[in-house]
């Protein structure tokens, strides 16, 4: 989102944010393989991938197990929602927008090397 939205007011960031996902939700809707990038990045398995990647990394930083990190890592394998459907997702999609300096316009967006294929429900997680 960048230094803008922390001069703006409450408001001015709400409408700051809510124009943040229509922009990464028209990046979900590009067709992946009519623009080119079928090879881009691995398509399929996003979320188990994910997982993997995540509770791999975990593992190999921990200087102590915590009981509740080795029960989610054991649980998100056997919830991973039924389904693949693959989109252009970015890699880190909060804050890598440009605003306009005196409205809420979003004019570009940034670090596509961030980007993969992957499914599109994952913006949800960026809500928290």
């Amino acid at each position: 989102m960048g230094a803008v939205a922390f001069r703006q007011s409450a408001r001015e960031r709400g409408a700051i944010y809510d124009k943040m996902e229509p922009r990464h939700c028209r990046a979900a809707h590009i067709d992946h393989a009519a623009a080119g990038l079928r090879r881009f990045r691995q398509a399929g398995n996003y979320f188990a991938r994910q997982i993997g990647a995540g509770a791999s990394s975990n593992r190999s930083s921990e200087t102590e197990s915590i009981e509740a990190m080795d029960r989610l890592i054991a649980w998100l394998p056997e919830h991973i929602r039924p389904g693949e459907a693959t989109a252009v997702v970015q890699g880190i999609p909060h804050g890598q927008l440009i605003f306009h300096p005196e409205r809420a316009e979003d004019l570009a967006v940034l670090d596509w090397e961030l980007s993969t294929l992957g499914h599109p429900a994952r913006r949800f997680s960026y809500h928290a």
